[in-house]
């Protein structure tokens, strides 16, 4: 582990997390990238992130994701014990708007998720629904497409892993959390996008 990993990925306890695949083993428990081939969704090889590790470059699995993603929502003041990973105002600088982004409507099968405002924060994408902050980032390498939903003012982290390169699989779920939270009427998320 890099220094610089370490000092983000050990302090809230993240071991494990990593920010290449180098460390996988044969017999390691870990999910297989899928892609469609041919109109078939098959296993397809991994992608070696470190040509890519700007964009993608860690490596984590739920549970440890889930504690980044409490350690966000917490505004970095560590659950277990006094003390933060970075201050507070750093945490909401994150999530401030730092370039404005441009606000297309959406198809008409999506007008659900039209949105007031989009902005890009500190490694964040900003928006509004329904009346409430979203910050939101998604990724993306041959196999896989994965989201983090976190809505601040409700201290609610949505995170979505998939191991294939569905686009419309990770957002669909991600509503559908989001619908039944705010008891919205039921949309066919799957069939829109």
């Amino acid at each position: 582990m890099t220094t610089s990993a370490r000092k983000i990925f050990v302090p809230p306890g993240m071991t494990s997390s990593r920010t290449t695949n180098q460390a996988f083993k044969p017999g390691d428990n870990y999910a297989r990238p899928h892609s469609k081939v041919d109109g078939k969704l098959k296993q397809v090889a991994f992608e070696n992130p470190d040509n890519v590790a700007p964009a993608i470059s860690a490596a984590e699995d739920m549970i440890e994701l889930a504690k980044g993603v409490l350690l966000q929502l917490n505004h970095q003041k560590f659950l277990d014990r006094d003390g933060r990973l970075f201050s507070e105002q750093q945490s909401r600088e994150m999530w401030s708007p730092q370039t404005m982004l441009p606000i297309e409507g959406p198809p008409p099968p999506l007008q659900a998720l039209k949105v007031n405002f989009a902005a890009y924060g500190l490694g964040w994408f900003l928006s509004d629904d329904h009346g409430r902050k979203v910050v939101a980032h998604d990724g993306e390498i041959a196999g896989f497409v994965s989201a983090v939903f976190l809505l601040p003012e409700e201290n609610l982290g949505i995170v979505v892993f998939t191991n294939a390169e569905q686009l419309g699989a990770f957002e669909s779920i991600g509503r559908r959390v989001l619908d039944r939270n705010w008891n919205l009427a039921v949309i066919d998320w799957i069939a829109a996008f």
